[in-house]
């Protein structure tokens, strides 16, 4: 008896067909493309009469951006820089907007997540930024405004 496996790409899920040996049934198993993508820059979206900068990564699976991206000690980009800003207006870290995740960054991202009661690893991800605050930068004035 001969086993044929095919490999096929749907929704970022990878499914396996098993077809000679479990009847036709299928299995599914995650795949990396189902995992949050790398933030490698950053989006401009405009809300009500402010401007709200937050870091975005291109999804594979979807093929577009999105804000459901992490970062992690080692990333670097603009995504970082993003993510740098935000910390330093609304929770004054005092951070260097270089866009590199250092021990700085990592610790002010861990004292974020202890004050918004996400998982405390240093890591950015979609829990923490549905948690955390937003700066919200206001064209009429070239300035921050507010965080929310």
């Amino acid at each position: 008896m001969s086993m044929r496996i095919r490999r096929l790409k749907s929704s970022g899920v990878m499914t396996l067909a098993l077809g000679a040996l479990l009847g036709g049934a299928l299995v599914w198993a995650p795949t990396a493309a189902a995992v949050a993508p790398t933030c490698t820059g950053s989006q401009s979206l405009i809300d009500g009469k402010y401007r709200l900068s937050n870091p975005i990564g291109f999804d594979t699976a979807n093929g577009r951006y999105t804000p459901s991206c992490t970062l992690h000690q080692g990333a670097t980009g603009g995504g970082v820089k993003s993510l740098q800003r935000n910390l330093n207006y609304c929770y004054k870290t005092g951070l260097d907007v270089d866009g590199k995740f250092g021990a700085a960054t990592f610790a002010a991202v861990k004292s974020v997540q202890r004050k918004v009661g996400v998982t405390v690893d240093g890591k950015y991800g979609p829990q923490t930024r549905a948690a955390m605050k937003w700066a919200r930068w206001l064209d009429s004035t070239g300035q921050f405004d507010h965080c929310s």
